[in-house]
């Protein structure tokens, strides 16, 4: 009965978080299709709602191309608990961009609600230096 009762009070914050390995694999999509200048793909990667048009989409993928090149690599933090949001933070490396920080939040369906290539705050600080 113990066992029962506390299976039914864990199972609700489990069954909707997302974890590091969530993370790390929607990360590692990204990185694919971004390489791969796979427009579509990516902004399939994003919750219904934050859908941009083919041609926004296209025009935003130039100036990311431009300015950060391609993904290099990519390496978990951990999460930024000084956000109101359950925020995954990155260390990225980009072929013109350098060293930078990524981060992003996930909707229950692990795609993205939040996306940034190059990012910092106080918590995402702490992180770096750990």
């Amino acid at each position: 009965m113990r066992y029962i009762l506390l299976f039914t009070c864990i199972l609700p914050f489990t069954a909707f978080s997302q974890t590091k390995v969530d993370a790390e694999q929607v990360m590692g999509k990204f990185k694919i299709f971004y390489n791969a200048v796979q427009n579509d793909s990516m902004n399939n990667m994003f919750s219904a709602s934050d859908r941009i048009s083919g041609k926004e989409n296209a025009k935003n993928m130039k100036w990311y191309m431009d300015k950060y090149g391609t993904m290099i690599s990519f390496q978990y933090l951990g999460i930024d608990n000084e956000d109101p949001e359950h925020v995954f933070v990155f260390k990225t490396s980009w072929t013109k961009g350098g060293q930078k920080t990524s981060s992003f939040t996930l909707d229950k369906g692990n795609k993205f609600m939040t996306f940034r290539l190059g990012t910092s705050s106080p918590g995402i600080d702490k992180l770096l230096k750990k």
